[in-house]
């Protein structure tokens, strides 16, 4: 009938770790997980975060699950959540995710390539209308180490910036916004990613650091002012330039209990 429904699944670690329990109290000291470019400092046990509470291929495991249903321009109708048991099909990397959707299937199960697909096309859905709403996109390429095995950099390459890598960031904000406004409706009290518009004096700023590289920025800007700046030196040689000075005049994203929105995603 020309909507989506779209599922968001992520492991239901609260089944496994008890509040207030030993590894509850490990947790809540180590705060969150590290990743290093050659390891990684799980935050709870490898038997826990590898094993049971991983999503791995033909393995039934407990998870949260967020469903949404979306008209044809990717507003929500309906939200709904429940516990639920996964049995996930395949494990891709971004990379291979990447492939299956430029034809490249081989070893990728067909009915995996048709979610890809149809993945795609809700998240290009999603994409356009958070865009339209004043979401912003930076177009800073994120740098990948290559280390030898004794742990030293012997190398650095653009690290891979593909389209999957879009749909799960436009999947979570999804659910998260989904989740938010679940526990608003209850009234319970959460930390939420927040972003502070940014103030007159940090766009003055930004207007003079931008005259040096020869563009310029309204009086006063909106979202929609800063989107056209940043569509307009797409490619060009001052890109990464504008872009950096862009960021850095904006209020770093933070957790806090207040309910003022995220500026960046143009989320409520």
């Amino acid at each position: 009938n020309g909507s989506w429904v779209l599922g968001i699944h992520i492991a239901d670690v609260s089944n496994f770790v008890q509040l207030d329990s030993p590894l509850d109290a490990e947790a809540k000291i180590r705060g969150n997980s590290i990743y290093l470019p050659a390891r990684t400092i799980p935050m709870l046990p490898a038997v826990l975060s590898n094993g049971i509470c991983s999503l791995q291929p033909e393995q039934k495991r407990f998870c949260k699950s967020v469903y949404l249903t979306y008209d044809g321009d990717g507003n929500v109708l309906s939200r709904s959540f429940a516990n639920s048991v996964m049995r996930s099909a395949q494990r891709l990397t971004y990379e291979q995710a990447d492939k299956a959707l430029r034809g490249r299937t081989k070893g990728i199960k067909s009915e995996v390539v048709e979610l890809l697909e149809n993945m795609e096309m809700l998240s290009r859905v999603i994409e356009k209308r958070r865009a339209k709403n004043g979401m912003l996109h930076l177009d800073l390429p994120e740098t990948e180490l290559v280390m030898d095995k004794s742990g030293r950099v012997v190398d650095a390459h653009p690290a891979d910036d593909s389209y999957p890598h879009t749909i799960i960031e436009m999947f979570m904000v999804e659910a998260n916004e989904a989740v938010a406004s679940l526990l608003d409706r209850f009234n319970v009290p959460f930390m939420r990613r927040i972003h502070p518009e940014p103030d007159s004096l940090s766009m003055k700023n930004l207007a003079k650091l931008l005259r040096a590289f020869g563009v310029s920025l309204p009086r006063n800007p909106d979202r929609t002012a800063i989107q056209e700046l940043l569509a307009a030196v797409k490619g060009a040689d001052c890109s990464f330039g504008v872009n950096l000075v862009v960021l850095r005049s904006f209020e770093k994203a933070q957790y806090a209990p207040l309910h003022i929105g995220h500026y960046a995603l143009a989320s409520t």
